[in-house]
């Protein structure tokens, strides 16, 4: 499969929207809309949306668009559940980070095919971090780590920490350290890239949270999947999936079966 074409004007999309997100975020003069639900957006997740739109619209006129901040979308393309090709964005995964200044969020962008991840971009603007990995498509990562040994290093949500999702943790894991990080793709992208070596949200997700992080924890040749230990898919009529756990395939198999 050849997808270098898809990988290098997604990774040009994504890191012109991380640009753009920063300059909004150094402004400091966004304003916080709530959306149904409650979660907040501001003009920083629509202008990356638009940026990342613009260039898949141009390129890839044939393909499909799932994005978390843009339901006009599915009047544009009312088959994409019956398309192959679907590319799922979520132009600000942690927009509550975003809003409270502490960095951790992440663009999210990834290439579905037939319901599987076949490539994917995560983004940090906030530090300049990205990664991209696919079928065919080489890891490549401005910040790699080397986390695929050693001590536990788990990274866990800080929102569902506050909400009381991970008491078992709250002293740590043996032999390990537990970080609460914003944003489940920036910590499926930090994942991928080697700065931690296992990932855990107990919230459901949508499809856009995790898509495009879990194709390049996918092509890193670690393990992914929901608390029940089944596979994810892509570009379903429901597109909540049951939490996430990914990562090195031991400790993602010690995990489910606590």
């Amino acid at each position: 499969m050849n997808l270098h074409l898809e990988k290098e004007i997604g990774l040009m999309a994504v890191l012109q929207a991380g640009g753009e997100i920063m300059k909004i975020h150094d402004a400091q003069k966004f304003h916080v809309q709530e959306k149904e639900g409650g979660s907040p957006v501001t003009e920083a997740d629509f202008a990356a949306n638009e940026i990342i739109l613009s260039y898949l619209l141009q390129h890839f006129p044939s393909d499909s668009v799932l994005t978390e901040e843009e339901s006009e979308l599915t009047h544009r393309f009312p088959d994409r559940a019956n398309a192959r090709r679907v590319w799922i964005l979520d132009p600000i995964d942690g927009t509550k980070e975003f809003v409270d200044g502490n960095g951790e969020f992440a663009v999210s962008l990834a290439l579905a095919i037939d319901g599987i991840p076949a490539l994917g971009i995560v983004h940090s603007p906030f530090d300049n971090f990205y990664i991209v990995a696919g079928s065919g498509i080489p890891l490549e990562t401005n910040q790699p780590g080397n986390k695929l040994t050693g001590p536990v290093d788990i990274c866990v949500s800080r929102s569902e920490t506050r909400r009381g999702h991970f008491p078992d943790f709250e002293n740590g894991f043996p032999g390990g350290t537990v970080r609460r990080v914003g944003s489940i793709a920036n910590k499926l992208g930090r994942l991928a890239a080697g700065q931690c070596n296992l990932v855990i949200s107990r919230e459901n997700k949508n499809e856009w949270d995790i898509a495009g992080g879990h194709a390049v924890v996918l092509y890193s040749g670690l393990g992914f999947s929901d608390l029940h230990g089944n596979p994810i898919a892509y570009n379903k009529s429901n597109t909540v999936s049951f939490g996430v756990v990914a990562g090195r395939s031991d400790l993602q198999k010690l995990f489910l079966k606590i």
